[in-house]
């Protein structure tokens, strides 16, 4: 399984090539429901804390895509992701 934290434009184009494998984390709940019904699996969650990558199950995670283009958020999820799973690519 591949986690995507953030599913805008390049997200959504990722996740579509990889939807069998892939839990997105999505913070809108408006675009959360979106992808689920379009037939995604997702969390409804702010993807820096601890919380939502948990339910999220990172430490099953074949790799974490990190796809906002905001450099501070993406700077928080991988500080946050470490914290949980240090091994994750």
């Amino acid at each position: 399984m591949y986690l995507l934290l953030g599913c805008g434009s390049v997200g959504y184009s990722v996740a579509k090539q990889i939807k069998s494998e892939v839990v997105i984390v999505e913070k809108s709940s408006e675009r959360a429901d979106l992808l689920e019904s379009e037939g995604f699996r997702v969390i409804k969650g702010n993807f820096t804390t601890k919380t939502a990558l948990k339910k999220a199950k990172l430490g099953k995670a074949k790799a974490v895509l990190i796809l906002t283009s905001d450099p501070e958020v993406n700077k928080r999820a991988i500080e946050v992701v470490r914290e949980i799973n240090k091994e994750v690519p």
